[in-house]
Formats: C-alpha cells, structure tokens, sequence
C-alpha cells in the first residue's frame, strides 16, 4: 500500500543548518531538480538562520541554569522532511496550493507540539521527483531540555501517527506506514522491505550528493582565500626581511611586523592542509554515494515479451524463470563488477594526484623553512655585531673617562692651576712621550715652564 505519508528527521549542527537553508531556499540549485517547476514551491515559513536558532537554544538552556556555554557544534536544530507514498503523492499533487499549504502547516504544528517545541521553518518542494516538505525546528525544546534526548524510537513511531491522523482529519485516505518491525512480524516479504529502503536511497542520495559537492565547492573557494591569505603574509615577510637587513625603520617594530607576518603564514597553510584533507574526504563520499546511486538506478535486464503457453495450474514454466535467475545473476557479476572496478580505479588516480600536490606543496614548505631559518641565521649575526658594537662604544668610553681623569690628576701634580680645564697641555705631554724617561723630562719642563710664567705674571 502505497497511500501512506512518512517523517525523517534529523539533528542539525550550525554548518549542517546552513547547507539545508541554501537547500530548501534554493540558493544552491541540485542538478536533479527541475527548474521549469521551482517556480510551483511553496515557502511558508522562512527557516531561521544559525545566529537566531543558537540564540533561541541558549534561551532555552538558560531555564535549567546549564553552567556550561553551548558548543560550537553542538545541534542548534532539528530538520525534517515530510514525504509521501508513490500513489499518495498523486492525491497531493491534486490538492489546490491552498490546501497543501494548510495541510502541511498542520502536519509541522502537530510534530512541534509534541516534541514541546516550536515550528521554525518549512517549505515544499514541487520540483523534485517527488512532493515534499522540510520542516525546522529548535534544537531544544521549551524546557531548555535538547530534542536529541527527548526524541527516542518510540517518540518518532509517534511522529508517523501524528501526520496520518493530520492527512486523515482532513479527508485525506492517507495514512502512516506500516512499522517494519510489525511488517517483519507479519510474515510480510523481507525483500520487499528492503526494496524500500532502495526506493529512499533513490529519493535521498541526489541530494546528499549535491550537499556534499557544493561542500567541496565551498570547501575550494575558502582554500583559494587561504592561499591567497598566506601568498600575501609571505611577500610582507620577505619585505619586512629586507628591512631588517638594510637597516630600515625601527628594528623592534619591523621584528614585530615579521613574526606577525610569519605567523599568519603558518595559520594559513594549516586551514589550507586542514581543507585539503576535508575536501578528499568528500570526493571519496561522493564517489560511494555515486556509485551507490548508479547501482540503484541501472536497469535490470528485461525479459523478451512472447506469448507462452501455461500449464493448468496458470504457472510460469520454470525453464523461463530459471532464464531471467541467470539474467540476474550475469548483471550483477558483470555489470556491477564492471562499475566497481571502474569507481575504484577513478579513485586511485584521484588518490595518486592528490598525494603529488601534497609532496609538491612539502617541497616548497621545506624550501621556505631554508629559507626561514637562513633568515634567523643572518638576524642572529646582525644582532650580535649589534651587541659587539655596543660593548666597544662602552669601552671607549670608559677609556675617554678615564683618560680625563688621569689628565686632571697629573696636571694637580704638576701645579696646574684649573687642571680639569688645562688638561689638553697636559694630555699633549703624555702624548709626545715615547717613553717613561721622556715623560718624565716633558712633565719637568711643562712645570718649569709653569713657574717661569706665574713669577714673570701676566705681563712679564
């Protein structure tokens, strides 16, 4: 039976609440969607933006004194999705635009209200294989207890009750889907539950694969940005590196500058190392989701039509169905192996371009890391002829000082009156002598020369 209506739902992280925004508001538009038909969805209420959906969580939270700040990636969210069985979704497909809208505010209400929490967002897509809403809700409830505690096994059983008796109080032959734990009690055919677990594969793959490769897209851009970033830091540095070594500006400020400089550097290529790794974790998503998909989606091979003749009993004859068992049996060892094989190879070459940009981009790490530590290497030479510098200035000068004084000290011996402002006859006497005797004799005649000149006095 096929009338029925289904609810999935899930925790969303901020990033997660993001990606299923652009998704809903079809801001990024999946190549599996019909764009003629975007036109035909419906937003009824616009889903709140991260920002708002922490702030209404830490509101919550705050009811129950959380001593504890709410972390970056904790679940700000609850996402779902109302769908609908093959021959259901034609009964809402012939509901006017009006009637839908109604219909699906009073499912999203009714999910709220049990959950003990509010409706935040929902919006129909009608261009899609399949009509369907995403619903979104708080993270946590109206007692600031978080929904991913609350919402057990049996509280999303419930939630299945909750819109087959929304769809059936509005005239609607449509109700839940039969529990698989009570199909499996039934004796019901187990291949056929899975077949649908395969038929939502179908419907929720293209659209993981879409999510996951505007995440690598993204994923790109802001490593290009970091590139750029830490391109930018680097010619800073080496200017700053020629600054120091041409002596220009403020040596401490210009060191400021370039360990500033550097470390931006670095910052940069750790967010470029960290989404490379991000991005080859989603192309190996992708590829399994693709594969899974084309596994799904591959035609099984049909049987020649012909009229045969049947037994009595009205049965197929068993020669004819043993032919379609090896019909099976030959696609999936041939053609799925093919798929395989060609999936895993396309992964390898992938693998082995990736590892050659990673040894490229070790190169030149390495070659900038040389070069770093040539850097300090010669800073480290500069600063200590800087230092050798100073201590010799410090040692003539001392030496100056001293020189004075042993000038005033000797010009005192020799009777000088003034000495500290005589001193350069004095110094000039120690500088003309060559030897202990000449000094000797030098300082005799400067006295001698002294004494003639106070007896004869100042106009003799």
């Amino acid at each position: 039976m096929s009338l029925t209506v289904s609810i999935r739902i899930r925790r969303l992280t901020a990033s997660k609440a993001i990606g299923q925004n652009r998704h809903d508001l079809r801001q990024a538009i999946p190549g599996y969607v019909n764009q003629e038909r975007t036109a035909d969805n419906d937003i009824i209420l616009v889903p709140a933006n991260p920002t708002t959906l922490r702030q209404t969580c830490s509101e919550r939270r705050a009811q129950r004194h959380c001593q504890r700040i709410l972390k970056s990636n904790a679940a700000i969210a609850m996402g779902g999705i109302i769908t609908f069985g093959t021959e259901a979704q034609a009964v809402i497909q012939a509901l006017s635009k009006a009637d839908q809208r109604a219909m699906y505010l009073s499912v999203g209400q009714q999910l709220a209200e049990r959950l003990n929490t509010t409706l935040t967002g929902l919006v129909v897509h009608n261009d899609e294989a399949a009509p369907h809403a995403h619903f979104q809700m708080p993270g946590y409830d109206r007692d600031g207890v978080p929904l991913s505690k609350t919402v057990t096994r049996e509280v999303t059983s419930q939630l299945q009750d909750i819109a087959g008796q929304v769809l059936a109080a509005q005239g609607l032959n449509i109700t839940r889907g039969k529990a698989k734990q009570e199909r499996v009690k039934d004796g019901e055919d187990r291949s056929k539950i899975i077949h649908r677990s395969v038929q939502q594969l179908h419907e929720d793959l293209p659209a993981e694969i879409a999510a996951a490769e505007q995440r690598r897209a993204e994923a790109e851009r802001e490593a290009e940005e970091a590139e750029k970033k830490r391109e930018k830091n680097a010619c800073l540095a080496a200017k700053a590196k020629e600054d120091l070594e041409a002596g220009r500006g403020d040596v401490e400020k210009v060191q400021k500058r370039l360990k500033a400089y550097e470390r931006r550097q670095a910052e940069a290529e750790k967010q470029i190392k960290a989404l490379e790794q991000e991005q080859t974790d989603l192309e190996v998503a992708i590829a399994r989701k693709q594969k899974t998909a084309g596994h799904i989606q591959g035609e099984m091979p049909q049987l020649v039509s012909a009229k045969k003749l049947l037994s009595k009993n009205l049965t197929v004859a068993p020669e004819d169905l043993a032919d379609y068992h090896q019909q099976v049996a030959g696609y999936i060892r041939d053609t799925i192996a093919a798929k395989v094989e060609s999936a895993v190879q396309a992964e390898k070459a992938r693998i082995v371009q990736r590892e050659q940009a990673v040894r490229a981009k070790e190169s030149q790490l390495n070659g900038q890391e040389a070069e770093l530590q040539a850097w300090h290497e010669t800073l480290n030479t500069r600063e200590n002829r800087l230092k050798n510098h100073d201590d010799v200035y410090a040692e003539n000068t001392r030496l100056k000082q001293r020189l004075e004084t042993v000038g005033m000290r000797v010009g005192s011996i020799l009777g000088i009156h003034n000495a500290s402002m005589n001193r350069g006859k004095v110094l000039r006497a120690v500088e003309s002598a060559s030897s202990m005797a000449s000094f000797q004799k030098a300082l005799a005649e400067q006295k001698l020369s002294l004494e003639v000149n106070r007896r004869n006095g100042p106009g003799g």
